[in-house]
């Protein structure tokens, strides 16, 4: 992470915030802005909730029973939520690695392997549409549900994540990760719409700024 602690902001999630290409990546995206003002987009185990509700990871029925929980069990909510914050910074750090060609560090491996072992004891495997899955066992009352699917999700990222397609956002106060599934392999952004027309605004403001200059000294 940026060695800026991120402030706390409270975020509405929108269809925009999602352009990972994995759910696993959006979540790393919660912190944004980490090659600027990095924010925090999950303050509290609400938000965290909003965000599954969002990302569509757990149904939004559960999502909703899980945050009213959390307003009467405190102490576990604030467990799980760092519980999460945890995980999604130690996939943070993997996937920046991966993307520089190197490995894991070992401790980050250690800790992902652990978080994985615990969620796979809270999931069973059913058939699903055809194909095996994962299904998590857990009542819908279980604050820990949210990190313990984005675990073994997590796990399925990595064994098949394409790394020569894994980018991080070259926009300024961005730095989101992304798989990049454009046919040439150059997406430099995380999003045309976002970071890409804002790129383009610039290079425009600064031609036409350089072309006003040139005349003025000409």
């Amino acid at each position: 992470m940026n060695a800026i602690t991120p402030v706390l902001e409270t975020h509405t999630f929108r269809d925009k915030d999602f352009v990972g290409g994995d759910v696993v990546l959006d979540f790393v995206n919660t912190v944004t802005g980490r090659n600027g003002r990095p924010r925090d987009w999950i303050p509290s185990f609400g938000a965290l909730a909003d965000w599954a509700t969002a990302a569509r990871l757990l149904p939004k029925g559960q999502c909703q029973r899980l945050k009213r929980r959390s307003r009467h069990v405190s102490e576990d909510a604030t467990t799980a939520l760092g519980t999460a914050r945890k995980l999604r910074e130690v996939l943070h750090r993997v996937l920046m690695r991966s993307i520089g060609g190197g490995s894991g560090g070992k401790e980050d491996l250690q800790y992902l392997h652990q978080m994985w072992c615990h969620a796979l004891g809270r999931h069973s495997l059913r058939s699903v549409r055809g194909s095996v899955q994962p299904v998590l066992l857990q009542s819908s009352a279980d604050l820990e549900a949210i990190g313990s699917v984005l675990a073994v999700r997590a796990m399925d990222v990595l064994r098949n994540l394409p790394v020569t397609r894994l980018r991080q956002c070259a926009g300024p106060n961005c730095a989101w990760l992304f798989i990049d599934s454009s046919k040439g392999g150059r997406r430099r952004w995380c999003d045309m719409a976002t970071c890409g027309n804002d790129a383009k605004a610039r290079r425009h403001y600064l031609s036409k700024k350089k072309s006003t200059e040139q005349r003025s000294t000409g």
